[in-house]
């Protein structure tokens, strides 16, 4: 009796002026220990040697090439060249850890109900600031996840189906923020979402990660998009709970100002979503925001390092 076949697995990288970076990506997941891997690699219109680096590569590595039209664009046409069963992504700057495809495969090949799975992954900082995203995803909501994924569902940890991801129609190319967190929340509606609850992904946070100024309208302006387009989209789904799905929405504004320190833009927020639905974590939330910027400064390190500590894993990657 033979062995089941091992399912191709297509890694899309979308990649703009990477030429420092993206070898180290692509090592990375060369060196994972799952038999049978394509490496797509988009260059998003880039004017540095990205291409030409992994061009020298050859099979099972392919470069495709676009103008210049963003993330969401570069992963839609590395779908439609994608030849493998599942499908995960990388960003250019970032890099799998060893056992990243394995783990992230695993329970979709043994329930089909299971649509996508999402690992933790370790951020790490310019400053060389490090953390694990992913630990409090769920711990720390306070409002039901009906239309927003957790806000650090990096798209590095993500594996999907790919006909699944067809069906769902790809990425909008539309929206100019949380593109990513838009298909994850369609293809939510298809079936189930597991999380591998431990760091399988590096991903590396650029200054602008945590929105400011000009930004930070671009990220309210896409939320209110995905918000819209789920109630138009499936409103016997998430009519009903609308306000719940508002209150989370500028819960979730008013974190991102928060942990930019933006202190008064978030109480608005906060505001806001008290005002749809009244929650003590909000409330506690806004009250904590009239604190010293040194003393919340101090808080955050304090919890980061003990978050470290239990997962007994090094920061500095």
């Amino acid at each position: 009796m033979h062995d089941p076949p091992t399912p191709l697995v297509s890694v899309i990288i979308p990649a703009f002026n990477s030429e420092r970076f993206i070898a180290r990506a692509i090592d990375s997941v060369l060196a994972q220990d799952w038999p049978a891997i394509e490496v797509i690699v988009v260059d998003d219109g880039s004017s540095d040697g990205t291409g030409d680096i992994a061009r020298r590569y050859g099979e099972p590595v392919r470069c495709l090439r676009q103008p210049n039209r963003g993330p969401a664009a570069a992963r839609n046409l590395g779908l439609g060249e994608a030849r493998g069963e599942f499908v995960a992504f990388l960003d250019s700057d970032d890099v799998y850890l060893p056992g990243r495809l394995r783990r992230g495969l695993a329970p979709m090949l043994g329930d089909e109900q299971v649509v996508l799975t999402w690992s933790y992954c370790l951020a790490r900082h310019g400053d060389g600031r490090g953390e694990i995203h992913g630990l409090r995803a769920e711990r720390g909501r306070i409002f039901p996840a009906l239309v927003f994924m957790p806000a650090t569902m990096h798209t590095p940890g993500v594996t999907c189906r790919r006909r699944l991801l067809e069906q769902a129609g790809g990425f909008h190319e539309d929206l100019r923020a949380f593109e990513d967190h838009d298909l994850w929340r369609r293809l939510a509606e298809l079936g189930r979402v597991v999380a591998i609850e431990e760091p399988l992904a590096v991903v590396h946070l650029r200054p602008d990660s945590l929105s400011a100024g000009a930004d930070y309208q671009r990220i309210e302006t896409a939320c209110r998009q995905i918000v819209e387009a789920a109630l138009a989209r499936r409103p016997e789904l998430y009519g009903p709970h609308r306000d719940t799905i508002l209150a989370d929405m500028w819960y979730f504004l008013g974190r991102r100002r928060y942990a930019a320190l933006q202190m008064g833009e978030a109480r608005g927020c906060f505001v806001r979503a008290l005002r749809h639905r009244f929650h003590p974590v909000v409330l506690y939330t806004l009250l904590k925001s009239y604190l010293p910027h040194y003393l919340l400064l101090k808080l955050r390190r304090f919890r980061l390092r003990r978050e470290a500590d239990r997962y007994h894993k090094p920061l500095d990657l």
